[in-house]
């Protein structure tokens, strides 16, 4: 993926109020790959929880491992993973 540009692969949404969040591509030494995904809104709506949804893979019996950097935010410093995800909201 290229730094600077919208993750590639990756359906944009969000689930909550306001609106969906921006998503970047950043380098990132402490990753594997040098590379790592970034939301990068400073929208400040509670209640708001942005998805970068990748899409291309379906599979069944997976094990899943991300890992989370918080570096900023008043609202929510957080992160999570959705599995068997449809939409969205569900």
């Amino acid at each position: 993926m290229t730094v600077g540009a919208s993750p590639a692969d990756f359906e944009i949404a969000r689930t909550g109020q306001g609106v969906p969040g921006r998503w970047a591509v950043v380098a990132d030494a402490t990753s594997s790959g040098g590379r790592a995904i970034e939301q990068t809104s400073t929208e400040t709506t509670d209640y708001r929880f942005p998805l970068a949804i990748y899409r291309p893979l379906s599979t069944g019996n997976v094990d899943v491992a991300v890992r989370f950097k918080a570096v900023a935010g008043k609202v929510d410093q957080a992160g999570g993973i959705a599995v068997r995800l449809s939409d969205p909201d569900n």
